[in-house]
């Protein structure tokens, strides 16, 4: 077609647009593309259970404990046993001959917390606190205990 057939097509309402098929294919991917990433994106961001929430939520845990930590220390320096076991849990490299202590009165949560935070550096160990747990009756590890695939 010529540019004088185009104008005066144009001028009749009647128009014709030849699309290139190889550039048709490229932006077919090209929306497929966009596509999949926003698909990927709100997997990712807006998922209820997805790693960016994770984070999100453990960031704010972190801080909400930190708001806490001053009050808690103090109690637990005082022999609060549920100051020791929170700083036990929300601070782990804080000191646990605390743990240590309220363990020999027969704390089973104490002897649980313990487990946890041993179970990465001495698994022997671990398992003996998680025992002591469930001895001192500790209902988590009473149900650890007597799962068929420990």
């Amino acid at each position: 077609m010529t540019e004088a057939n185009l104008s005066a097509a144009w001028a009749h309402g009647d128009a014709t647009v030849a699309v290139n098929p190889a550039k048709r294919k490229k932006l077919a991917r090209g929306l497929a593309l966009v596509a999949v990433a926003g698909i990927a994106y709100c997997a990712l961001v807006l998922d209820e259970r997805g790693p960016v929430m994770n984070w999100a939520k453990e960031v704010a845990k972190q801080a909400e404990a930190q708001k806490y930590e001053p009050t808690m220390r103090k109690l637990a320096d005082a022999g609060k046993p549920d100051a020791m076991i929170w700083m036990a849990v929300n601070f782990p490299a804080t000191d646990s001959g605390r743990l240590d202590v309220l363990i020999r009165a027969g704390s089973g949560e104490a002897a649980w917390v313990l487990a946890g935070i041993k179970a990465k550096t001495d698994k022997q160990e671990s398992q003996r606190l998680m025992q002591v747990a469930a001895d001192n009756g500790y209902l988590p590890a009473v149900q650890y205990a007597q799962r068929p695939f420990r």
